[in-house]
């Protein structure tokens, strides 16, 4: 991730108005701060300007919403603000894998299972061979009883 982010800055540096770049930058952030390479309020920090500065520059990006989204979920615990963020992503880009599989996984936390196993095993689809979003049809599966 930290190398990511460096390549994010780089790309930055070149282009300001690179906004899937600033995208890239805020996803970095919220997976440190997922894994507790950063404290959740340092990593949110970063995450929503990222993001916030990816959406200023093209409105249009739903990546830029889905690491927004991500990050209220995973790191605020903003779950309706989540839910929000993850569905304008999807309106944006309905075949977004990442954007399916990180939506189902709150979807799970809000014990909405099959709405869960909807979105997952569309993402899943649209990209099977991620090994994260493979893994998430296991874990939908699991708590469905399955």
């Amino acid at each position: 991730m930290e190398a990511g982010i460096e390549f994010f800055e780089q790309a930055i540096a070149v282009d300001e108005s690179y906004a899937l770049a600033y995208a890239g930058l805020a996803d970095s952030y919220s997976l440190l701060g997922f894994y507790r390479h950063l404290p959740s309020p340092e990593a949110l920090e970063k995450v929503c300007w990222a993001a916030e500065r990816a959406i200023d520059i093209d409105g249009s990006l739903a990546e830029a919403y889905n690491a927004l989204a991500y990050a209220e979920f995973i790191l605020a615990w903003d779950w309706a603000g989540a839910e929000r963020h993850f569905k304008k992503a999807l309106e944006l880009n309905p075949l977004y894998p990442t954007a399916l599989h990180w939506y189902a996984e709150l979807l799970l936390a809000l014990g909405r299972f099959d709405e869960a196993r909807e979105h997952m095993d569309r993402g899943h689809a649209l990209d099977p061979m991620s090994l994260s979003i493979g893994t998430g049809v296991g874990w939908v599966s699991y708590f469905m009883g399955q």
